[in-house]
């Protein structure tokens, strides 16, 4: 199995070490999508997944992950932006 940033695509995972700037610093790959769903139900995660990539779609990551929970996306930038 390859890289999930292969051909600048963007990885969608529940694993929430993702979303730690501090073990996956920005920048190097396309970024990363966490849904967090509270009810893991396989509706409930395709219905996040949906919400974060509708208000998603005009915000670049550039290389950052993003946190999505409900109706809010939180893209975490470094401290050198992504």
């Amino acid at each position: 199995m390859g890289s999930p940033w292969k051909n600048g695509r963007v990885p969608v995972t529940l694993d929430g070490d993702f979303a730690n700037i501090l073990r996956f610093p920005p920048g190097g790959a396309p970024g990363v999508i966490r849904p967090t769903v509270h009810a893991a139900t396989e509706g409930a995660i395709r219905q996040q997944i949906e919400r974060a990539l509708r208000l998603l779609r005009t915000t670049p990551l550039d290389g950052c992950p993003a946190v999505s929970h409900g109706d809010i996306v939180r893209v975490r930038r470094g401290t050198a932006g992504c």
